[in-house]
């Protein structure tokens, strides 16, 4: 089907192609289904570093299972290698709640910022009602992404999707596991440190 000049999705289409080669692309999706969507990243991410903070359940599991199924090999390759996914920690503090959720939807570039309703789904593209703003980048949004994309080292979407399992890396993505791995690994030092820490207030405490 053809896609009105107006559309969101060419809107997010236009900032992708706009955004500068070798550049990070940062996105927030609290559902990631439609494989134009899907597709229009992968191909933004054969020049720049596209990284999705991605918020896990079993429909965005089966957008990408589709996506897989639809393209094969090659498609499952191309988005591994094109982009990383993590998935969203909705389980930790400081809300413990069965209702917890992610909801943020937004592309950053370097120059352009997407906020609003629309999300990357189907019924979104062709039959909802949504709203897509663009506004330019601010140094707040970019930080704010990095901050959350670090902690969540640890929760690749791969160590979690099947379908995203037992595809040998290729050298960029390679390179890509080696950092995730250190940063992980720095993380649980620091998180032995902060134990140690503990204790050894916790023992001086009941000495004194």
């Amino acid at each position: 089907t053809l896609t009105p000049d107006q559309h969101p999705l060419r809107a997010i289409a236009s900032i992708l192609n706009n955004a500068p080669d070798n550049s990070t692309i940062r996105v927030s999706a609290y559902r990631l289904t439609d494989l134009a969507a899907i597709d229009l990243l992968v191909q933004a991410g054969a020049r720049t570093e596209v990284r999705i903070i991605l918020y896990p359940c079993k429909a965005n599991q089966d957008g990408l299972i589709e996506f897989v199924c639809s393209f094969g090999k090659v498609g499952r390759a191309a988005l591994l290698e094109h982009v990383e996914i993590r998935l969203a920690n909705i389980s930790g503090a400081p809300c413990e709640s069965a209702k917890l959720s992610m909801h943020m939807n937004s592309i950053i570039t370097e120059t352009h910022a997407t906020f609003g309703s629309y999300n990357l789904t189907a019924f979104a593209r062709v039959a909802n009602w949504e709203e897509l703003c663009v506004i330019g980048t601010t140094e707040t949004q970019t930080t704010r992404f990095d901050v959350l994309w670090g902690k969540l080292a640890g929760r690749a979407a791969e160590k979690f999707y099947s379908c995203l399992q037992n595809v040998p890396p290729r050298p960029r993505r390679q390179a890509r596991i080696q950092q995730r791995n250190a940063v992980v690994r720095e993380q649980e030092l620091e998180r032995q440190r902060q134990r140690q820490a503990a204790t050894k207030q916790a023992s001086k405490s009941t000495t004194t």
